[in-house]
């Protein structure tokens, strides 16, 4: 029983789960603003959007599993499918529960919240069985999603403060685009053998590691803006030059100078102090 309970937390990477959670308290944090910093986390609409967040990515990586598992079998063998530890419909049946039971909590909100949750657990199922197959536009709508709980949060929390949640939106959209191409790069061969068509299989792991160089470029040089256009300190534009760009600088050069599927593996995990760095900045760069 605990080893069931145990295959379907890893299916739906319960650990992003609470990533996610962290993003949505974040946006409601950012969104409260002021003195009403102190109540944003006694709002039931940011605990409710919490869990809903949290199910609807915890069904979306169930589905992921469940259309993904050939691939899975080359790439990711130990994971619950392809191990053998859940069948599919099983998968399936626990992905779509949990993204509809998610979408249902949201209505409890507001309107607002109901309505981008229903977008996002509908972009999340199409992601899983058309969307990843379709070259950029599955990274695209990965990038989207992934950051949109910083804006979920905000809505959620029924505060009207949206510049901060907004920069936390687009810092994250920037860097979950990068570490995309960056993760379509070292998964090239695997999504090859079984035809998938992202940018790298239609390319190169090469020019899409570059690409991903590219975006995460722009966001070193994005994250600049908030300093320039006023209302942050130079404790912000600290945290964004050693914990932004200077990470993004040397991860780079690693994986533009030795694009293989082991470099690049280091490279993403590396990348992930950089969105800390960011949300951290934005924090106390606003006090």
């Amino acid at each position: 029983m605990i080893n069931r309970f145990w295959a379907f937390a890893r299916l739906g990477r319960v650990w992003n789960g609470f990533l996610v959670i962290a993003s949505v308290l974040v946006g409601a944090f950012f969104a409260a603003g002021g003195e009403s910093r102190d109540t944003a986390w006694i709002n039931s609409g940011v605990y409710l959007g919490c869990l809903s967040a949290f199910l609807i990515a915890t069904g979306a990586y169930a589905l992921n599993d469940f259309f993904d598992w050939k691939i899975d079998k080359i790439n990711k063998p130990t994971r619950p499918l392809p191990a053998g530890e859940l069948s599919g419909p099983a998968a399936a049946f626990f992905g779509f529960l949990c993204l509809l039971t998610g979408v249902v909590i949201s209505y409890f909100i507001n309107s607002k919240s109901f309505f981008a949750a229903f977008i996002s657990g509908l972009l999340a199922a199409q992601y899983a069985m058309i969307f990843k197959r379709v070259m950029i536009i599955g990274h695209v709508v990965t990038a989207f999603l992934s950051a949109f709980g910083f804006l979920f949060g905000a809505w959620a929390s029924g505060y009207s403060g949206i510049r901060l949640p907004l920069y936390a939106f687009l810092f994250g959209f920037l860097f979950h685009l990068g570490r995309e191409f960056m993760k379509a790069a070292e998964d090239r061969e695997a999504d090859l053998q079984q035809g998938a068509k992202t940018f790298a299989v239609l390319t190169s792991a090469k020019l899409s590691a570059r690409v991903a160089a590219a975006i995460l470029a722009l966001l070193a040089v994005v994250a600049w803006l908030p300093f320039f256009t006023g209302g942050f300190n130079w404790l912000y534009l600290f945290l964004v030059i050693l914990g932004i760009d200077l990470v993004l600088f040397i991860t780079l050069y690693r994986a533009l100078a030795n694009p293989v599927p082991a470099v690049l593996c280091r490279v993403n995990r590396y990348l992930k102090f950089s969105m800390a760095a960011g949300l951290l900045a934005l924090w106390l760069g606003n006090l």
